[in-house]
């Protein structure tokens, strides 16, 4: 499904937005070539299967900006349910140096935002800059729900989430896996780690898939293990901001939507 608006500003910028299933060939090289100017990243049409349309949970929601025929800002309503709730994650926003100042980042949230009903949950892990553009559009419902810090990982003490199989085999198979995802055992438990630097990496959840993921994923040897909690008290940490989840009903950061990138 495809439906596009033109909004009436100093640069006509046409808005148009597809689900995964629908998107044409030259929307995913537009979004790919945007993807790369501004990240700097490597992402290709792997990449973008890997992450939306090999998706466990359905489809996705995907904004393209066109300034006539050029394609000057994306961003992508990722799905990603919330035990067992319909769900989607903001993510891939991109916009060309020339057109920022447009407000094409509200006018593509909000745009998106069109085609989800009520029931819908809508959760995001936003960094200071996109954090501060959220507060600023003031979206009704929405609200800031907890900042994660990292602390030294207590096996004793600490509450790590649980990873499906099925979720962990979405995002280890493929040629886009991140690189700097890994595993390790600690007290007979099986944990999916990010890297940090050196020695020191991020527990991202339990796991159980016995079978593949020692095939996909490289093992930490003697890891220094940090886990995120709302009592951690080192770095930065990971904002989490939502509309419709409960206050009671955890977010895993597992769930964020850059462990789909491959660094």
């Amino acid at each position: 499904m495809e439906r596009e608006d033109t909004m009436d500003d100093n640069k006509e910028i046409r808005l148009t937005l597809y689900w995964t299933g629908s998107i044409p060939d030259k929307g995913i090289s537009d979004f790919i070539s945007v993807h790369r100017e501004v990240f700097g990243s490597d992402f290709d049409e792997s990449a973008f299967a890997h992450k939306y349309r090999d998706n466990i949970y359905g489809e996705s929601a995907i904004l393209l900006a066109y300034h006539e025929e050029r394609c000057v800002g994306i961003r992508v309503f990722w799905r990603n349910d919330l035990d067992g709730r319909k769900a989607f994650q903001p993510c891939d926003t991109a916009v060309l140096d020339t057109y920022r100042g447009e407000g094409l980042f509200r006018k593509m949230t909000m745009r998106a935002l069109d085609e989800f009903s009520e029931e819908v949950a809508l959760y995001n892990f936003p960094n200071e800059n996109s954090l501060a553009a959220y507060e600023k559009m003031g979206w009704s419902g929405w609200e800031w729900k907890a900042k994660k810090r990292s602390k030294i990982f207590n096996p004793f003490k600490d509450r790590i989430d649980e990873i499906s199989d099925a979720y962990l085999r979405w995002i280890t198979e493929g040629d886009a896996v991140n690189r700097n995802l890994y595993h390790c055992r600690i007290n007979r438990k099986r944990y999916l780690l990010k890297k940090y630097r050196f020695n020191m990496y991020f527990i991202l959840g339990r796991i159980h898939d016995e079978e593949g993921y020692r095939k996909r994923l490289p093992k930490a040897s003697f890891p220094i293990c940090f886990s995120y909690t709302d009592h951690g008290y080192i770095g930065n940490g990971v904002n989490v901001f939502t509309n419709n989840v409960p206050a009671d009903e955890d977010i895993p950061v597992y769930k964020i939507d850059t462990l789909l990138n491959r660094s």
